[in-house]
């Protein structure tokens, strides 16, 4: 995505938060990659783990510091931001010949799930 359309997405996400909650909402942001190593071929070493665990926790700081900047959270907000590589890859579940089968996504283990908490 676009920052743009980033922005556009938190916008949205903190809008559903109730506005007299959103001065002592926490937030958790994880980032994510795929199994790539750079060419975008699949690689399991130590090398491509410090690369995507690097990797992962840029995505999540990158969205962090479109929170502070653009939507003013104050860094006592956050709970938690990490990169988290390769773990939890995205998986889909479809249907192929009208058996359902689990496979692998790419394109949607690359990404960030942010997280806000609250009282009701």
């Amino acid at each position: 995505l676009e920052t743009a359309e980033i922005i556009m997405e938190l916008n949205t996400f903190i809008n559903d938060i109730p506005s007299d909650k959103r001065e002592n909402v926490k937030f958790k942001i994880v980032g994510y990659t795929d199994n790539s190593f750079r060419n975008g071929i699949p690689d399991e070493g130590e090398e491509s783990r410090i690369f995507n665990e690097e990797l992962s926790q840029k995505r999540a700081n990158f969205i962090k510091t479109i929170l502070q900047e653009y939507f003013h959270v104050s860094p006592f907000n956050f709970i938690e931001v990490k990169g988290r590589g390769f773990q939890n890859p995205w998986k889909d579940k479809i249907t192929e010949n009208g058996k359902d089968i689990i496979k692998y996504n790419p394109e949607k283990s690359r990404r960030v799930e942010v997280f806000c908490y609250y009282e009701k």
